[in-house]
């Protein structure tokens, strides 16, 4: 099935990028699923009915391969926020952290996994929709409001108020055969946020508080579908209000790959990752097969995370740092970039 499914997924993300060349991508379907079957491709919207319950032929163990996260990436001058919430199925993890790039380190961190009977999490199906993860006095939630996206983090030694403005915002949404029956992502480029930050010495204990600055954006990636049970990939983002891109090498292909540029969606080819696993903060280099896109990544820091729960596992290692280089949407017209962004190489038995 894997090599099935990537040969199709690459078939479709050739198709798209010769459609978004010609005439934009074309708009979101409705729903995920029409007559019994996914809607395949690459669009740009949102899918309102993001439930899978029409989908034919699922197998027994549908359930437990159904997977779900909202995350957002926060860009702010001398800090980057890395918040997420994210349902496996039969279980549920969440974190929330700041990366503080004048000490280059993670200075305030927080990340969970559900205890049962103690730990609440609820992700709703829909894009940027509200999720809630909640587990000993620790609160993560998203509120969808119209066009605005709240963020709410009250966990050990951070809090966050915040506002996304989804207003107009372009979004990448590709439905794919990924590596087990089919998934789905809504990603976006740099989002206007407000807010307020409390840094804290201890769980109630002010520290340090400031507001986000003017020139602060958040990225947001909204994932939603059946994935097999060990699932990995390389992905690498960064974005400014009107330029930007995504990347992923691994079980979505080329789907989701693209560049932003004054609102306007490219997709790209093939990411190729070449770095040090064993030294994760050396030099990245990324490129797409087809030319657009030729990246070093620069590593200031990292958060990273390696658990062994015996039906679970994962590896996890996302870099924050620069990019540099080259973005190239329209062919013979290259775009210099140096954009404050994340790598991440993730492997997880889920």
């Amino acid at each position: 099935m894997p090599e099935i499914a990537a040969e199709a997924d690459a078939a479709v993300a050739d198709e798209a990028a010769v459609v978004a060349t010609e005439n934009g991508l074309p708009k979101a379907p409705d729903s995920l699923v029409s007559k019994g079957l996914p809607n395949f491709g690459i669009f740009q919207g949102e899918i309102k009915d993001m439930s899978w319950d029409s989908l034919e032929a699922k197998p027994y163990n549908t359930k437990w391969h159904h997977k779900k996260w909202e995350y957002v990436g926060i860009a702010a001058d001398d800090y980057f926020f890395g918040i997420a919430v994210c349902h496996v199925g039969w279980s549920s993890t969440a974190f929330a952290y700041m990366f503080d790039r004048k000490k280059e380190k993670v200075t305030k961190h927080y990340t969970s996994n559900a205890v049962p009977l103690l730990t609440k999490c609820e992700i709703q199906d829909r894009a940027f929709g509200n999720a809630l993860y909640s587990s000993l006095g620790n609160k993560i939630q998203f509120t969808r409001e119209g066009d605005v996206l709240k963020l709410s983090v009250d966990v050990k030694k951070l809090a966050i108020e915040a506002e996304i403005d989804l207003k107009g915002a372009p979004i990448l949404c590709s439905v794919a055969r990924a590596n087990w029956i089919a998934h789905s992502t809504h990603k976006t480029s740099g989002l206007p946020i407000k807010g307020h930050v409390l840094l804290k010495e201890h769980h109630k204990t002010k520290d340090l508080e400031f507001d986000l600055p003017e020139n602060a954006v958040a990225s947001l990636d909204s994932s939603n579908g059946l994935l097999a049970r060990n699932t990995e990939w390389l992905w690498a983002s960064a974005h400014t209000k009107d330029l930007g891109f995504n990347l992923q090498q691994g079980y979505m292909g080329k789907n989701e790959n693209a560049i932003w540029v004054d609102g306007d969606i490219y997709p790209v080819g093939n990411a190729i990752f070449e770095f040090d696993r064993k030294n994760p903060l050396g030099e990245w280099k990324i490129k797409t097969d087809d030319g657009k896109v030729d990246l070093t990544f620069y590593p200031e820091g990292a958060r990273g995370e390696e658990k062994d729960l015996g039906l679970a596992a994962s590896y996890y290692i996302q870099p924050v740092g620069l990019f540099r280089g080259t973005l190239e949407p329209v062919e013979g017209d290259p775009i210099e970039i140096e954009i404050l962004g994340v790598t991440e190489d993730h492997e997880s038995k889920w």
